[in-house]
C-alpha cells in the first residue's frame, strides 16, 4: 500500500508554506459536509505520492479556516489552487478525474 504524503493544513500554515516554500504548493479546499470532499481523498493521496518530488500537497477544511478561501475567492468545495513563488497560479474544481488534475497539474509544472 502506498503511504500518503498528503496532510492537514491550516490559515497559518498555508501562509507560512507561502512565504517559506520552494516547491509548489497544490492546496484542496474542502469540507466535511460536502459529499464529494471525502471521495476526493483518495485522488488527493494519489497526487500526493505520485507528484511527491515535484509539489507538496495539503487540504484545508474550509469550516475551520475561512481566512485563505476567503483571499483565494473559493466559493464551491471541492476545489484546488496551485501555488507556484508563493503566488497563485491555478485555481480550479476539485471534482475532477484524476486524469484531468494531472493534466492541470502537469501544464503547470512543466
Amino acid at each position: 500500500m502506498k503511504a500518503s504524503t498528503l496532510s492537514p493544513i491550516n490559515d497559518e500554515g498555508l501562509r507560512e508554506s507561502l512565504k517559506d516554500s520552494a516547491r509548489p504548493i497544490l492546496v484542496s479546499f474542502w469540507a466535511p459536509w460536502n459529499a464529494s470532499s471525502p471521495m476526493l481523498e483518495n485522488t488527493l493521496n494519489e497526487l500526493a505520492y505520485d507528484y511527491q518530488r515535484r509539489l507538496d500537497v495539503r487540504a484545508l477544511n474550509v469550516d475551520e479556516n475561512a481566512h485563505s478561501p476567503a483571499i483565494y475567492g473559493i466559493r464551491d468545495v471541492p476545489h484546488m489552487v496551485l501555488f507556484k513563488g508563493g503566488e497563485a497560479v491555478a485555481s480550479f474544481s476539485a471534482a475532477q478525474p484524476k486524469a484531468k488534475l494531472m493534466e492541470i497539474l502537469d501544464s503547470h509544472l512543466s
